[in-house]
């Protein structure tokens, strides 16, 4: 491996999260965005179309993304949520 492109992490708080990774890497906000497509990951978790999530990239001083995606409220997050 030579480079990793982007971490993606599931939250419950979109700005909570952006903020404190933001604050943490000392990075760069791209976003908020909302998506209006399936995922492209759908073959590896089942059923999970993205339409309505939100989702912003902080990105570190590497350059390295880091994806926070938030499902819209009315599908709670999984307990497992990265936070």
């Amino acid at each position: 491996m030579s480079a990793i492109h982007h971490v993606g992490l599931t939250v419950s708080d979109l700005e909570r999260s952006t903020d404190f990774y933001a604050d943490l890497l000392g990075g760069d906000r791209l976003g908020p965005f909302e998506r209006s497509v399936r995922a492209l990951s759908e073959p590896i978790v089942a059923s999970a179309p993205l339409a309505g999530h939100r989702c912003v990239y902080v990105l570190d001083p590497d350059r390295i993304r880091v994806e926070l995606v938030e499902p819209p409220h009315e599908s709670a997050a999984d307990p497992s949520a990265n936070e």
